[in-house]
């Protein structure tokens, strides 16, 4: 048996603090990499506050506002200035990332949301979808059945009327264009989940590229643009799941509380092991860089961990909270 221990990827300090999550199983890593900056596990008054933190937090991280220039006490935590693309924010569920998205656009961060997003199911973005699949083949009856009963119950001609008018766009035009014409022709030209599917749509070339992309892909195949503008220099947002595979120079991974970090459903029982194990995954997508953050009660999982490997803060909202829109007080130490 050949047991593969070195870890080339990570920094000594996010090493063993996946060591110590993993703990009970003693496959412990040994770190190639040297070391570097202390694992941060911020503490924060509210969802709120911890979504507005996360887009100050970045801001910092690529040389904009330095949220603790008052305060020299943690100065030292601090490393390079980093581009937008070296950054990942992961979360335990896509709902996590609504109230962040907001956060990044006043920050002016550009951002993509990667994975399959809950608005996919809606059922007018299951029928557009329908639509342009039946209209790429019309031997997809399923298809065309489909969309006509999400989308037009008892309007006959309306089918044959858009099927003619996309039949040569769907092969050869961008999928962007088409999507944003679908919109008008259905009178919803701000409609948040077909704003959504248009956002997706600067990523593929061609309307079949996507809708393959959206019947086969994995969760990191599937990507929409944040903001106004796609930058291809953008923060990536992702579960943890759709994380697995890859590596970023900085991770933040945020709702590290109860409830989330480990997942519970109501009526369902939690599998703890599973949960632990999906930590440390999160953990060690970090190369360089790894920041914890939760509101509320703490996960177990953080609380478990060592000084040694967890450098603890807490953000007060006594002074100057970011619950009511003004800027957070500055970090103090966890007692």
């Amino acid at each position: 048996m050949i047991v593969l221990r070195k870890n080339y990827r990570s920094s000594r300090e996010i090493v063993s603090l996946a060591n110590e999550i993993l703990k009970e199983e003693k496959n412990y890593l040994e770190p190639v990499a040297g070391s570097g900056l202390p694992v941060r596990f911020v503490k924060i008054a509210s969802e709120k506050a911890e979504a507005i933190f996360l887009a100050k937090e970045i801001n910092r991280l690529v040389g904009g506002i330095d949220m603790l220039d008052a305060q020299e006490e943690f100065s030292h935590i601090f490393g390079a200035v980093r581009s937008f693309g070296d950054i990942a924010v992961l979360y335990r569920t896509h709902r996590q990332a609504e109230i962040l998205e907001t956060c990044l656009k006043k920050e002016g961060i550009p951002y993509v949301v990667t994975g399959r997003e809950e608005f996919l199911q809606e059922e007018l973005v299951r029928g557009s979808i329908s639509f342009f699949r039946s209209v790429l083949n019309p031997e997809d009856i399923i298809s065309r059945n489909f969309c006509e009963k999400r989308l037009w119950r008892d309007e006959k001609n309306t089918y044959e009327l858009l099927r003619e008018k996309y039949q040569k766009s769907c092969k050869r035009g961008k999928p962007k264009n088409i999507w944003e014409s679908w919109k008008t022709d259905l009178g919803l030209k701000d409609h948040p989940a077909l704003d959504k599917l248009s956002d997706m749509a600067v990523f593929y070339n061609t309307m079949e590229e996507m809708l393959n992309a959206l019947a086969f892909g994995r969760e990191s195949d599937l990507k929409r643009m944040g903001g106004k503008h796609y930058s291809s220099d953008a923060v990536t947002l992702m579960t943890i799941h759709g994380s697995k595979g890859l590596e970023f120079p900085v991770v933040l991974l945020c709702g590290v509380k109860l409830g989330i970090i480990p997942l519970e459903w109501k009526g369902q029982e939690t599998d703890l092991e599973e949960e632990k194990r999906l930590f440390y995954v999160a953990a060690t997508r970090a190369k360089e860089e790894l920041i914890l953050t939760g509101y509320g009660e703490s996960s177990q999982f953080a609380t478990s961990l060592s000084k040694s490997v967890l450098l603890r803060q807490t953000i007060t909202a006594k002074q100057k909270g970011w619950d009511n829109g003004r800027q957070m007080s500055l970090f103090e130490k966890e007692k």
